[in-house]
C-alpha cells in the first residue's frame, strides 16, 4: 500500500493538537460544528438516486460495493456511532491534514483502502471536537460509515494508547505486519483528555455491507 509521508506527518501534527505555529489546540470551542458538515453530506447522499452509486468490477467484491476516495479535501461520506447518540454524525473529508481536520471533520489518510475493502481505513480528527467522547466507546460498539454506495457496519474490537511515532497503525493490519483478512477501521485522535503527547487508536472489523437502497431500515440512518 502507497504512503504518503508528507500527509502522514501532516496528520501527526494534526492529532496531536498542534497548530501551524506549533501552539496547541487542546480545545476546540471555537470550531466549526462537527454536525453541520455531516447533515450537509447526508443531504446529498439522499438526493443521490441508486443509479448514481458507482458500480463495476473493480468497484465489488464479494457483493460489497466500494466507494473510490477522491481528490484532496472533497467529501467523502459520514461517520455515525448509535451508541454515543443519535447526533453523533461526523464528516468525513479526504486527507488527513491540519487544514483538513481543522474543519472539524474527519480526515481519510493518504493510502488508506475504501470503506469496506480488505485493509484499513484510517481516519483522523481532533479529541475535542470531531472524535469527542471516544473514550465512551466499549467492545462490541458499532460505527457506520456511509457513503454514495451503502453503509459500512464495523464493529469495534480494541482500543489502544500508543506513541506518535507508532506509524505501525496505518498498516493494512493495525499495529501489526500481518497480511489483511478483514475489512479494517482505525481512528486516530490525541491523548490523554488534556495532553497530546500520545494516541487513542479505535480499531473495527467489518461485519455488515448494507446498500444506499437500505436507508431507513434494519437501524440505518435515512
Amino acid at each position: 500500500m502507497r504512503r504518503n509521508f508528507s500527509l502522514i506527518l501532516g496528520a501527526v501534527l494534526a492529532t496531536a493538537g498542534v497548530g501551524v505555529l506549533g501552539y496547541p489546540l487542546l480545545s476546540q470551542a471555537f470550531a466549526p460544528s462537527a454536525t453541520a458538515p455531516a447533515h450537509a453530506i447526508e443531504q446529498q447522499l439522499r438526493a443521490a438516486a441508486p443509479a448514481d452509486a458507482t458500480t463495476g468490477d473493480e468497484n465489488t467484491a464479494e457483493g460489497i460495493t466500494f466507494t473510490d476516495i477522491g481528490s484532496y479535501g472533497t467529501d467523502y461520506g459520514v461517520l455515525y456511532i448509535p451508541s454515543l447518540g443519535e447526533e453523533y454524525v461526523r464528516a468525513i473529508q479526504v486527507g488527513a491534514t491540519q487544514e483538513v481536520v481543522d474543519r472539524n471533520v474527519l480526515g481519510v489518510y493518504d493510502g488508506s483502502e475504501r470503506a469496506g475493502e480488505v485493509g484499513n481505513l484510517v481516519l483522523a480528527g481532533h479529541r475535542e471536537g470531531v472524535l469527542n467522547d471516544l473514550r465512551l466507546l466499549e467492545e462490541g460498539d458499532h460505527i457506520l460509515i456511509r457513503t454514495a454506495d451503502g453503509f459500512y457496519r464495523y464493529t469495534m474490537t480494541r482500543e489502544e494508547i500508543i506513541k506518535p511515532t507508532e506509524m505501525e497503525v496505518l498498516n493494512d493490519v493495525p499495529l501489526s505486519k500481518e497480511a489483511a483478512m478483514t475489512a479494517m477501521l482505525t481512528l486516530i485522535t490525541c491523548y490523554p483528555e488534556w495532553g497530546n503527547t500520545e494516541r487513542r487508536i479505535i480499531i473495527a472489523e467489518l461485519t455488515e455491507w448494507l446498500p444506499a437502497s437500505e436507508a431507513g431500515t434494519n437501524g440505518l440512518p435515512l
